[in-house]
């Protein structure tokens, strides 16, 4: 992945569980991630993408992280981001 142009990080005061379910149930992340669903396994290294309901490709990328904390780096719409997280 090239060099990100754009990093972010956000904190969630939570449980460990509730951001995790709400990346995994579509219409969580449809609710809360701008209308997309992730597919991927969620495991370091796997592929993921983001998709609209009729297929349109949003976001794709590579988990860099997994555990109590979610490191995703991911290219939007041409512009290369990293280490979008979600710490538990």
């Amino acid at each position: 992945m090239d060099k990100p142009t754009f990093v972010y990080v956000t904190s969630i005061a939570t449980t460990p569980e509730k951001p995790w379910e709400a990346l995994t149930r579509a219409e969580f992340t449809k609710q809360y991630w701008f209308g997309v669903c992730f597919e991927t396994d969620w495991r370091v290294g796997s592929k993921f993408t983001t998709r609209l309901d009729d297929g349109m490709l949003c976001d794709s990328g590579e988990v860099l992280e997994y555990g109590r904390l979610l490191g995703i780096g991911f290219v939007s719409k041409g512009v290369a981001c990293s280490r979008a997280g979600i710490a538990s």
